[in-house]
C-alpha cells in the first residue's frame, strides 16, 4: 500500500528545495509541478478576493503583489492552464505520475467508456451463431444487468463477473465496485452448458447477446448476501431474489447485439454513460450531482421530476433527467455513500439542510408519513415539495388506495 500527496505551495525557491532534499534523502520520489499562469489570470480566477485585498494593502507579504514569486528552475512538469480545461490540465499531472510508476494507468475520460455492443459483419455473424448455440433464458433482472454491462456502467467489466472478479468485490475490495454483477443459473443449465465455448443469452425467446468462454462457479448465496448487505434476511426484497435464484453463477465476456429497449415510453431517458458525458460537456459542467430514488414506478417518478423542473425548483437548463438502469438492491453497507441530511425547516417554510443547533425547527417528514398524506389527499406543509410534483405523487398513491378499496 502506497500513499502519495499533492500539495500546493507558494513558498520561495529555497524552501521548495529543502522539501525536495528531504524526499531525496529518504529515497522518496518528489515531483515539482509549475502551474504557469499569468498574474492577471490568477486575479481573474480569485474567488476569495485575496488579490484585491493585497492590492488594497490589507494583506501584507502577498506573493505576486507585494512579494516576488520565485519561479522553479527545473520543475519536472510545467502546466499551462490558460487555453486548457481543468480536465486537460489535470491529465498532464496524471500522465506524469503514471510515467513514474506512482499510479497505474488512468483511463482518459475524454475517450469515453468501452461499450459491449458489436456492429457490422461481426454482429451479423454473431446473430447467426447464436441461433446454433445452447442458450440461457434471461429473466427481467438478468436483462437489466445486461443493459448495465453493455452500456458501460460497470466498465471495465467485459461481461458477467468470473469467479476471480467476483471474489475481488466480495472479499478483497480490490476494485471500485460495491456489488457483484453476476448471472445465476440452476444446476440443470450448468450441467447442460458445461464445456460450451459460447452461450446465447435470450429474453422472451429472442437472442440478445452471446456469452464467450463461460466459467461456472458456486453461488454461495448466504455468504454473498452477508458480505454485500451485511445481513441474510430472506424478506429483504433483493436477498429474496438471490435466495430464489440458481445455485451456480456463470461469468464470461459479453457481445451484445443492440441497446436494450423496454418500450415503456421512458427509453429516451435511458442515456448511456457516453451520452451523459457528452451532455455534461455541452453544459460545461465542472461537477455533476446525481441522486437515487425508487419508491414509485419510473413513469410516476419521471413525471414528478418534470413537474419539479417546470416549477423551477431545479434549473431546467443545467439539469439532465436520465434513468440509471441498474436494478434497485438496497445494499446498505456497501452501496450507500455519505450524504447530508435535509428536513423541512419550519422557520423558513421549506426544505433545508439539518442544523443540529436548532433541531426543534426541523420536521422530519418520513416516507411513511408522506405516503399517508398522499393517500388521504392531504397537503404537506407549504414549501415541502413543488405543488404540481406533489399532485403527481398524490394522484398515484390515491389510485393505489382506490384499487385496494375496490379489491
Amino acid at each position: 500500500m502506497y500513499t502519495f500527496y499533492i500539495i500546493t505551495v507558494v513558498s520561495c525557491h529555497q524552501d521548495r528545495e529543502v522539501a525536495r532534499r528531504i524526499h531525496v534523502d529518504s529515497d522518496l520520489p518528489f515531483f515539482e509541478v509549475f502551474i504557469d499562469t499569468p498574474l492577471e489570470v490568477c486575479e481573474q480566477r480569485d474567488t476569495k478576493g485575496l488579490y484585491k485585498k493585497a492590492r488594497e494593502g490589507s494583506i501584507k507579504g502577498f506573493t505576486g503583489i507585494t512579494q516576488e514569486y520565485e519561479r522553479p528552475e527545473a520543475p519536472e512538469l510545467i502546466v499551462q492552464t490558460v487555453g486548457n480545461s481543468i480536465e486537460e490540465s489535470t491529465m498532464h499531472v496524471i500522465r506524469l505520475l503514471e510515467s513514474q510508476g506512482i499510479i497505474p494507468c488512468f483511463e482518459d475520460s475524454r475517450k469515453g467508456v468501452e461499450e459491449l455492443f458489436i456492429y457490422g459483419n461481426r454482429l451479423t455473424s454473431a446473430i447467426e451463431e447464436a441461433a446454433r448455440l445452447p442458450n440461457i433464458e434471461l429473466n427481467t433482472l438478468d436483462l437489466q444487468w445486461v443493459q448495465v454491462l453493455s452500456e458501460g456502467w460497470a466498465y471495465p467489466l467485459k461481461g458477467f463477473m468470473r469467479e476471480h472478479e467476483y471474489l475481488q468485490v466480495t472479499d478483497g475490495s480490490v476494485v471500485n465496485q460495491s456489488v457483484p454483477v453476476v448471472l445465476p443459473v440452476d444446476t440443470e443449465a450448468k450441467d447442460r452448458l458445461t464445456g460450451a465455448n459460447a452461450i446465447a443469452l435470450t429474453y422472451n425467446g429472442k437472442a440478445v447477446a452471446v456469452l464467450r468462454s463461460p466459467e461456472f462457479y458456486p453461488h454461495r448465496k448466504e455468504e454473498r448476501c452477508s458480505r454485500q448487505f451485511g445481513i441474510y434476511h430472506t424478506e429483504h426484497p433483493y436477498i429474496k431474489m438471490i435466495k430464489e435464484a440458481g445455485d451456480w453463477l456463470v461469468g464470461g465476456n459479453l457481445e451484445v447485439f443492440e441497446r436494450i429497449r423496454w418500450n415503456d415510453g421512458l427509453d429516451s431517458y435511458r442515456l448511456t454513460p457516453n451520452e451523459l458525458r457528452q451532455k455534461f460537456k455541452e453544459l460545461e459542467a465542472d461537477a455533476v450531482f446525481a441522486f437515487q430514488d425508487d419508491d414509485v414506478p419510473l413513469d410516476v417518478r419521471i413525471n414528478q421530476h418534470k413537474a419539479v423542473l417546470n416549477e423551477g425548483v431545479l434549473d431546467p437548463q443545467s439539469t439532465v433527467l436520465a434513468i440509471f438502469p441498474s436494478p434497485m438492491m438496497y445494499a446498505g453497507p456497501t452501496e450507500i455513500i455519505p450524504f447530508r441530511v435535509a428536513a423541512y425547516d419550519t422557520s423558513i417554510g421549506k426544505m433545508a439542510f439539518f442544523d443540529p443547533t436548532r433541531k426543534e425547527d426541523f420536521d422530519f417528514i418520513s416516507g411513511t408519513r408522506m405516503r399517508g398524506l398522499a393517500k388521504s389527499g392531504k397537503e404537506p406543509p407549504k414549501g415541502f415539495m413543488a405543488p404540481t410534483a406533489w399532485k403527481v405523487l398524490s394522484e398515484y398513491y390515491q389510485s393505489l388506495k382506490s384499487k385496494m378499496d375496490t379489491n
